[in-house]
């Protein structure tokens, strides 16, 4: 019998029994009526803050209203938790059962309390004799829809880091329709006279119900009663706290803390929770998918294996599923062939048999018998092919014989990132970004997508390319800080065992210690400068064949770290540091490249409309070149045509959760310090920010921001056009709203706000006439504000600046100079290093 964890058992009997006496009180006669439990009470449970579902049936048509009327009286008199209670005649029960199908499964569920038994007899007579044998069929596949319908309309993946405990996938809706299936499918060899629930099974005390569960090839009842046991607790601890069932990442170190998890040595407490969890929900729909492809292909399985194509020795295909002969004879090599064949046809395996694969034919093999050089051959050579890679790495790892040969991947499977940036599990994102890497999820109408695409079916060694993809986050399985380090001997570990020659060892070490280089480039460095493009040609060796590789590596794996992660501006900002490298490598020319840039954004543009925008972008500089697109291009050039006489045009536009906001302007003095207080003033938080100024002095800022009051977008514009119009006349007091704005939303800060540590660099290297200043610091209202401040106190001109946020931190990159030349005194920016930590730290 299942452990009662969480006490949702055991809330659910002290409630039946007070709901028996009750019903008991208010009926003195009893005859021809019984007081059923419907729902989760039906099923024995009972949650924190959930509501319970009653039944008063009569076996009759002459209902004792005055009764059920005191009864529902002296439910809401006695019982502090919301009670929905029906009476129902057999009449309006066949109504219910005929019309309203999603009612029908509270009724499935019910359970006798009080009352009349030969009442409840009735009932149950009515559900199995007249209603399951002749829409039983009907009622399932109107379950199996819902199922379709709310995976869909949930659209998460298994692998989230803030699952939903009841509707997303392997929560209790996936469990309760499991048991739902199996018990229909076996309850008349079940039921006897004394049975007191409407269908026996879905109680999962019943003890037929796990001999059934013994028969699957995903688990055991015991393996069951554990998941369930998990979830109970977890949704218990979540529901006392909130009403809720996502489990937000802001909850889970409390409800980490309410069961027990520790710290280990090396994983938390949070993280060793949530994956436990994870494989609980995994286990769940696994069952599911099992019971749901055994009910839809039972006949299916008698077809005759002479109707059916034979693609290999002992491997065959029936439709778009692979099977094997004799599964019992299987070994590594004939596993390798099986999946080489799924890659090459393009077909996938039943979960029948996928199961099997894991739970069965893998365990009976050793760990040697994958380490041997014509698997690791055949390993390679599979990763060699152009498309259908990741969705065959799929399949390896669900069938747990990726893990087998890469044992490192399979430290990381199920495990949780407790940050505000992953929406997915590490091996989850590793697998997304391989599906990203083939050009899936894409839009193919971006530039930067048909790159990617054209680069991966020319590059050559796609195999290493994608055994670095697999390994690149390998190093969190001890934890988030300098896993790139540990990533990198893990993968010289894994290379050895593929028998990879040194050479390709270094060319997948590389990968996975660099993995995360291109993105911080190109988001906090100015991505045309000598400097940042020396850096990252560096950082592979000047090899061209690794710089192809990482960036293709790097822009997938941003593109699978959340949805909408890889906005098209950070997109092309990779995109364009690649080709700038490339370049670079291959010795083109500054001037080359610049005029080069200038043609290709000219040559997307409408013919009459191309001279007036060859002579916009020759006076701009080169870094706004290498991050704009014609569209960008020509709004910003019809927008410099709108300043009036030494005034200034904006135009805003929504981008999903952001607002993006360009100002074009003429002699304005310390503009963007003054744009950034509006912005702040205004409850904006800006999440980046770029600015340049062209050859004849008109500025051009851009700025992605979030609007902390969510207000309608004409009110915005409107709202920041006429600060800005009265900041610029001098008739507002930026610091004062600012400070004013930034205190009534301090309370915003997030809960990890003390764990972040500030810091602050200084490079004369990366650039030829700028000095490099970046801050890293959590993240407020007013804090780009503030260190612009700080940059006039010092008399320093900011030529570029780059922000980046993420979560609670952001990276503000500044290129300054004063009177046109770097900063070269030591004490001096020391001083300045420390006035700018103190300013990012303080509140106005």
């Amino acid at each position: 019998m299942i452990t009662d964890f969480g006490g949702v058992r055991e809330r659910a009997r002290l409630m039946a029994g007070k709901l028996s006496d009750l019903f008991l009180d208010a009926f003195p006669n009893r005859d021809g009526v019984c007081l059923v439990a419907l729902a989760g009470l039906g099923r024995g449970e009972i949650f924190s803050n959930s509501d319970a579902d009653l039944m008063i049936f009569y076996d009759h048509e002459n209902p004792n209203s005055d009764a059920a009327q005191e009864f529902t009286r002296q439910l809401w008199s006695h019982l502090d938790v919301p009670i929905a209670a029906f009476i129902r005649s057999p009449k309006e029960v066949e109504h219910c059962l005929q019309g309203d199908l999603a009612g029908t499964t509270a009724l499935l569920e019910g359970a006798y309390l009080a009352g009349d038994k030969k009442s409840f007899q009735s009932l149950q007579r009515i559900i199995r004799e007249d209603f399951l044998p002749l829409h039983g069929e009907r009622f399932q596949q109107f379950k199996l829809k819902e199922l379709e319908e709310r995976h869909g309309q949930d659209g998460e993946a298994l692998s989230v880091n803030e699952p939903d405990l009841k509707q997303g996938l392997g929560g209790f809706r996936d469990l309760q329709l499991a048991l739902m299936l199996l018990a229909l499918e076996h309850y008349q060899s079940w039921v006897d006279s004394e049975d007191l629930v409407i269908i026996p099974g879905l109680r999962r005390d019943h003890l037929e119900m796990n001999t059934v569960l013994e028969g699957l090839t995903t688990s055991s009842h015991l393996a069951v009663d554990e998941a369930q046991a998990l979830l109970d607790r977890t949704r218990e601890a979540l529901n006392k706290r909130v009403q809720r069932e996502r489990l937000l990442k802001s909850q889970q170190q409390s409800i980490t803390e309410d069961l027990g998890y520790e710290d280990k040595s090396d994983r938390g407490a949070v993280e060793s929770f949530m994956t436990d969890l994870f494989h609980a929900r995994r286990l769940i729909f696994r069952v599911l998918n099992e019971v749901m492809e055994a009910r839809k292909t039972s006949l299916d399985l008698l077809e005759p294996v002479k109707h059916k194509r034979m693609l290999s020795e002992g491997i065959f295909a029936r439709g778009d599923e692979l099977d094997l002969l004799d599964p019992g004879s299987v070994d590594a090599t004939a596993l390798l062939e099986l999946f080489s064949i799924v890659q090459k046809s393009k077909r996938t395996l039943s979960t029948r048999l996928c199961s099997q694969i894991r739970e069965e034919i893998v365990p009976g093999l050793s760990g040697e018998s994958f380490q041997t050089r014509d698997i690791a051959k055949s390993f390679c050579q599979l990763l060699t092919k152009t498309f259908f890679v990741a969705k065959t790495l799929r399949l390896m790892h669900e069938a747990g014989v990726l893990e087998k040969l890469i044992p490192a991947f399979g430290a990381i499977d199920g495990l949780s990132q407790f940050d505000a940036i992953h929406s997915y599990t590490v091996e989850e994102q590793t697998l997304r970004g391989l599906r990203a890497l083939e050009g899936q999820g894409s839009d193919k109408n971006h530039r930067e997508a048909q790159v990617r695409l054209d680069l991966l079916v020319e590059t050559e060694r796609r195999d290493l390319l994608r055994l670095a993809f697999l390994l690149h986050d390998v190093g969190k399985a001890r934890g988030l800080e300098d896993h790139e380090a540990r990533g990198e001997a893990l993968a010289r570990e894994v290379s050895k065992s593929l028998f990879l020659s040194v050479d390709e060892m270094e060319h997948v070490s590389c990968l996975v210690r660099e993995h995360n280089t291109l993105p911080r480039l190109s988001k906090n460095l100015r991505i045309n400068d000598e400097g940042t493009i020396v850096t990252l040609l560096e950082a592979v060796s000047g090899d061209l064949t690794r710089l192809e590789h990482l960036y293709l590596l790097s822009s997938a794996n941003c593109s699978a770290i959340a949805p909408g992660h890889l906005t098209h501006w950070q997109d092309n900002l990779m995109t364009s540091l690649y080709e700038l490298a490339l370049e670079s490598a291959e010795g083109s020319s500054e001037d080359e490249s610049r005029a080069e840039l200038i043609s290709s954004i000219v040559r997307l543009s409408p013919p009459e409309l191309q001279n007036q925008l060859r002579a916009h972008l020759k006076l701009c500089p080169s870094s706004y070149l290498v991050e704009t697109d014609s569209v960008i291009a020509l709004e910003e050039m019809a927008l410099i045509q709108r300043i009036p006489h030494a005034g200034f045009a904006i135009k805003a536009r929504p981008d999903e959760k952001v607002l993006r906001i360009t100002v074009a302007s003429r002699g304005w003095g310390h503009r963007f310090a003054h744009q950034t207080g509006v912005l702040s003033a205004l409850a904006f938080s800006i999440h980046g920010a770029t600015t340049w100024t062209r050859l004849d002095g008109i500025g051009l800022d851009r700025y992605i921001v979030e609007d902390l009051r969510d207000r309608p977008l004409e009110q915005l514009k409107l709202q920041v056009f006429e600060t800005l119009q009265r900041c610029r006349r001098g008739q507002v007091d930026i610091s004062k709203m600012v400070g004013e704005a930034s205190r009534a939303f301090s309370r915003r800060r997030p809960d990890d706000w003390e764990d972040l540590v500030g810091s602050c660099r200084v490079d004369n290297e990366i650039s030829d006439e700028h000095t490099l200043i970046e801050v890293t610091t959590r993240d407020r209202l007013g804090l780009l504000y503030t260190l612009l401040r700080t940059f006039d106190q010092f008399q320093l001109t900011v030529h570029f600046t780059k922000i980046s946020t993420e979560a609670s931190e952001v990276v503000d990159t500044f290129y300054v100079t004063r009177n046109g030349e770097k900063l070269e005194d030591e004490l001096e920016l020391e001083r300045l290093k420390q006035v700018l930590l103190e300013a990012s730290g303080a509140d106005l």
